[in-house]
């Protein structure tokens, strides 16, 4: 069991969160985005954490669904399946967002908020990652197992990094910025051309050139 030395506790009081967001998209769309439009949705009596638990039911149904409908995670779901999950996926990257926003401005602001946060997000790094692989339909392969080393490690990785330097640092390229947005244009598009089979055709044979001798099937 995880706990906090007696002698440790007060650094709670003392710790502030600092973090750095390098990314473009977030800079330019996004945070105007939340900061104009979204936040004013939540009211001031909301805690900070019911965001946050409330953004990743979103995630939480997704997963439902895909049990449902793609329990191996290689047959193909129904086009709208797809579509739920990159609006729930979306929908759960604006409520992480404004999670501390919420706090800020109800002064909530605290490590244990921020916990519960990067709790849920390392729950929702293994299930998207089980999510994608359904919708890409590879199957109870090692493709999936390396994609969900691969999400877990880049997580572990980043808040390693953030306790060590005591700064949460997002490039120009982040997963939780375009990482989720490019999983909720996968998932789109998936559903509009009828399912994961779609990733499994040649490529010669997607984009219309004619097979040919010259070029091996595998």
């Amino acid at each position: 069991m995880v706990s906090i030395r007696q002698n440790d506790l007060h650094k709670l009081r003392s710790y502030r969160y600092a973090g750095v967001d390098h990314s473009l998209v977030s800079r330019y769309i996004l945070k105007p985005f939340y900061t104009r439009c979204v936040i004013r949705w939540f009211p001031m009596g909301m805690a900070p954490n019911a965001i946050t638990l409330s953004g990743f039911a979103f995630v939480v149904i997704n997963f439902l669904t895909m049990l449902w409908y793609n329990p191996t995670l290689d047959r193909d779901c129904p086009p709208w399946v797809y579509f739920s999950w990159a609006l729930g996926l979306w929908l759960y990257q604006t409520f992480d967002a404004v999670d501390g926003m919420q706090a800020r401005r109800t002064k909530q602001s605290g490590p244990l908020g921020e916990l519960f946060d990067h709790g849920v997000d390392a729950c929702n790094t293994a299930l998207g990652a089980l999510i994608f692989a359904a919708a890409m339909n590879l199957g109870q392969s090692w493709a999936t197992v390396l994609t969900l080393f691969g999400s877990a490690m880049t997580f572990y990785v980043q808040t390693w990094d953030e306790y060590y330097t005591q700064v949460l640092t997002l490039g120009i390229v982040s997963g939780p910025v375009e990482g989720v947005l490019t999983l909720c244009i996968v998932f789109a598009f998936t559903g509009y051309i009828g399912g994961g089979t779609f990733w499994h055709r040649p490529m010669m044979e997607t984009i219309g050139i004619p097979k040919t001798d010259l070029i091996p099937d595998r």
